[in-house]
């Protein structure tokens, strides 16, 4: 699976009205290889997940890690 970060991406689009967990923190938001996007939300015990209004789908997390050490340029 193919996974894009974007550190500034408009995450609130994806996010919904349903809290984040007490903790977590959204660090942008990530767009899987299928062209399903959300808000990528750290949750407190360090595990990334995909967050849409509420809904939380996990993600590869070696992937996630490499694509936050090695942002896109532009």
């Amino acid at each position: 699976m193919k996974l894009t970060v974007n550190l500034s991406g408009p995450w609130k689009l994806y996010a919904g009205p349903a809290p984040i967990p007490d903790g977590a923190t959204i660090r942008g938001t990530v767009r899987r290889s299928s062209g399903a996007e959300g808000a990528l939300v750290e949750m407190p015990t360090g595990i990334f997940v995909q967050w849409n209004a509420g809904v939380t789908r996990s993600l590869p997390q070696r992937e996630i890690k490499a694509a936050l050490e090695h942002p896109p340029t532009t």
